[in-house]
């Protein structure tokens, strides 16, 4: 009879201690881990396809194909692409402005409303 007591006060104990433990971590603030390596942490990249902001807006500016820094009111670049050898569907969508996320892809559309 001691014998089956001392289990069963074992097995309560141990079911208080791991509902304690599992309470107690739930409710404690989520502790970030530790700092990695600064030579070898992962840093935005910024003329990342993923950026929130466009680094350009290619548009039509006084008939031609230009490309503006947001914001700004001015072309930074004026191409020699006329608007009038575009598609139709393609001078629509640049009136509006086609927002650009990196150099490479600038070069692309360049290319391709080029060509």
């Amino acid at each position: 009879m001691l014998s089956r007591r001392i289990k069963l006060f074992t097995v309560l104990f141990s079911t208080l201690t791991f509902a304690a433990l599992t309470i107690a971590n739930l409710r404690a603030p989520y502790a970030a881990p530790a700092a990695a390596d600064p030579a070898v942490m992962v840093r935005p990249v910024k003329n990342s396809s993923f950026a929130k902001n466009p680094m350009y807006i290619l548009k039509i500016f006084d008939g031609m194909l230009a490309v503006f820094v947001p914001g700004e009111s001015f072309p930074e670049y004026l191409t020699d692409i006329d608007a009038r050898t575009l598609l139709e569907s393609d001078r629509q969508i640049l009136y509006s402005g086609i927002a650009v996320y990196s150099d490479e892809e600038l070069s692309s559309l360049l290319e391709d409303f080029g060509s």
